[in-house]
């Protein structure tokens, strides 16, 4: 059954359902020059951002963005840990009902993620700490094992500790 709620800061214009959804409420609307006019309850559109479901609410002619997960969390989760973050339970991003959706801090939203499998690390080239390239590591490999060079002439070539390449080159790094 689907129960609906005041969006808190848009008491008698908006409302969210425990099933993410979102209207807007029949009202009265004065418009300089023209008078006014009633508006008919609606359910939004919600529009897509790139992880999340999102909406846009009108304050004062002001367009106001919101996640859905977030403001179905507020309407029907007490928070009584006082956690700022809204995780989804299952991983989709766009299951905004609030069976899917616990109050959660920004450590514990990470380790679900990670525990799911929602967030990979990245790893070789893709890393952030990333100095040498694929091509670069095969490089430091054949010149080590070739015998040409040292490790600290390697080191100082590519830019990198002596210890790096001593892991390099007996696999314990990339």
């Amino acid at each position: 059954m689907e129960l609906w709620k005041d969006i808190k800061g848009f008491e008698g214009s908006y409302q969210v359902s425990n099933l993410g959804r979102i209207k807007s409420l029949s009202r009265t609307k004065i418009v300089k020059k023209v008078g006014f006019y009633i508006t008919r309850e609606r359910i939004l559109k919600i529009s897509p951002n790139k992880l999340y479901s999102q909406v846009m609410l009108y304050r004062d002619s002001k367009r106001l963005y919101f996640l859905i997960h977030r403001l179905v969390a507020i309407a029907f989760m007490p928070n009584y840990g006082n956690k700022d973050e809204v995780n989804h339970i299952d991983g989709n991003k766009r299951n905004n009902s609030v069976c899917n959706l616990e109050w959660c801090t920004r450590s514990e939203n990470q380790r679900h993620a990670f525990d799911n499998g929602l967030t990979i690390m990245p790893s070789g080239e893709s890393h952030y700490a990333c100095k040498l390239s694929d091509r670069q590591i095969k490089e430091i490999r054949l010149k080590y094992l070739k015998k040409k060079t040292t490790m600290k002439m390697i080191a100082k070539a590519y830019g990198i500790a002596q210890s790096h390449v001593s892991n390099i080159v007996n696999l314990k790094a990339r």
